[in-house]
């Protein structure tokens, strides 16, 4: 009962009412009717994909001015063909133990942020995933190829992207920081928001 409670204060009013009506499923059970209705909406959202990759990047550019570029070589591994909860556990294994990801070529589906450091004027991209609750978020920094110019090839802020690019982990001041380097964005949403 008290898993049941903590898991209800991370949903919304409408996901609890959802979850007290059906007091004869069990916890497990009500955490995957969520995780379905998720992934049945993120499918709806995500991009599809093409069946494989080109071998060396072709670059495009859409009617936005956003560089779309395909992912040369092969792909390791490919987080965009999964739900929410199965890239935030992914992307969350990535943290844990990043040793075991260091050179994989990773695709990834998320929200695109940017941050300016002015303190070392530095430009900091991020690919960030959601769990299917919409309560945590993770995400990975990426840097693009020389083929990119900033902000003219970026999309705008918000936009959900596929981005692909070798992990990489690097010390940033005290703390150790993983990125996709050389990475490219092949797809992209922009936001519709605001």
């Amino acid at each position: 009962m008290c898993a049941a409670l903590i898991l209800l204060c991370g949903c919304s009013k409408e996901e609890a009412r959802a979850a007290s009506v059906s007091n004869q499923q069990n916890v497990s059970d009500v955490i995957e009717d969520l995780a379905s209705k998720q992934e049945e909406e993120t499918n709806e959202q995500q991009p599809q994909e093409s069946a494989e990759p080109e071998t060396a990047p072709v670059p495009a550019i859409d009617e936005s001015g956003v560089r779309l570029m395909n992912c040369s070589g092969n792909v390791d591994i490919d987080l965009t063909g999964m739900n929410a909860n199965m890239i935030y556990s992914e992307v969350y294994n990535m943290m844990a133990e990043p040793d075991a990801y260091i050179g994989k070529t990773i695709r990834i589906y998320g929200m695109y942020t940017h941050h300016y450091e002015e303190s070392s004027d530095r430009h900091y991209y991020a690919c960030v995933v959601r769990d299917a609750l919409a309560c945590c978020a993770s995400g990975l920094e990426f840097t693009l190829t020389d083929d990119y110019v900033w902000p003219d090839d970026y999309p705008p802020e918000g936009s959900e992207i596929v981005v692909a690019g070798v992990f990489e982990v690097y010390q940033d001041g005290y703390f150790k920081a993983l990125n996709l380097s050389d990475a490219v964005i092949e797809k992209y949403t922009p936001n519709t928001e605001g």
